[in-house]
């Protein structure tokens, strides 16, 4: 879960969550059903730099968000990410193109 970074909690954090910190911008956060969530381009791109999920995993996840229409090729060009992720990415738009 990703909090802003000045968030403070008195109490035990639940087990089942790890927090992040970041301050996100607008365009990052939907809302649906009283929920905020991260677009699924920033959701991806987090989970690239986290480094902790298989590529193979992360490739499935662009290619479908790609074809449900969540995410866009233009909104890939847009990103100005690191050379890994960039390289992802450009893979990811040959293989779906």
């Amino acid at each position: 879960m990703t909090v802003p970074r000045r968030f403070r909690r008195n109490s035990d954090i639940p087990g089942v969550l790890i927090l992040h910190y970041a301050n996100l911008a607008a365009n990052d956060i939907q809302t649906a059903q009283g929920f905020k969530f991260t677009h699924p381009l920033r959701t991806i791109l987090d989970l690239i730099e986290a480094d902790d999920v298989e590529r193979g995993f992360i490739k499935q996840a662009m290619r479908q968000a790609l074809q449900k229409g969540l995410i866009t090729r233009q909104q890939l060009r847009d990103i100005t990410p690191s050379r890994p992720i960039q390289k992802l990415i450009e893979d990811i738009l040959r293989e779906v193109a």
